[in-house]
């Protein structure tokens, strides 16, 4: 979604100004539409960092993607992901609508082999008057239920979010 890479790219140019980002479009957020853009950036072969913020519940495992992300380790490809922002809820999409899996579960791709998984924190901080942070007070994990999507009944949240993590069950 455009929000989502607008706040990627945002913090990636503010941690490394001089970096080259290249975005990657693809059609619609179909697993199958995700997995051949990660394929493309692989076998491009001259991105050496990729940050991928789409998410998906672990029930998800595909062997071909899991593939695709020891090739880029082979390669020397760094992929980074998001953990989720539901904290060990997973959301899950059915005909009828969203629901949480009401297990703990950890987020795709975060999970596979080669991928480095990213979780959000929270900073107070004193700000200079331009807003830049002169000093960190208190720095702490993303961790305020339900999480920004969905809460716990499947009804749709604004609430603060909760980074992802855990152990996979695969």
């Amino acid at each position: 979604e455009q929000e989502e890479t607008t706040l990627d790219v945002s913090a990636i140019s503010y941690i490394a100004p001089l970096a080259e980002i290249n975005i990657i479009l693809i059609p619609d957020l179909r697993f199958s539409m995700i997995i051949l853009a990660e394929q493309f950036a692989v076998n491009l072969g001259t991105i050496p960092v990729v940050n991928e913020s789409i998410v998906a519940c672990e029930d998800a495992f595909n062997p071909a993607e899991q593939m695709i992300f020891r090739q880029a380790v082979a390669q020397g490809i760094a992929f980074f992901a998001s953990s989720g922002d539901e904290g060990i809820e997973c959301t899950r999409f059915f005909s009828n609508g969203p629901r949480t899996s009401n297990s703990a579960k950890v987020s795709l791709p975060a999970m596979y082999d080669g991928v480095t998984a990213v979780g959000g924190t929270q900073i107070q901080g004193n700000y200079s008057s331009n807003g830049d942070l002169e000093s960190i007070i208190l720095e702490s994990v993303w961790n305020v239920s339900p999480g920004v999507r969905f809460d716990c009944n499947g009804r749709f949240s604004f609430g603060p979010g909760a980074s992802g993590g855990g152990v996979s069950d695969e």
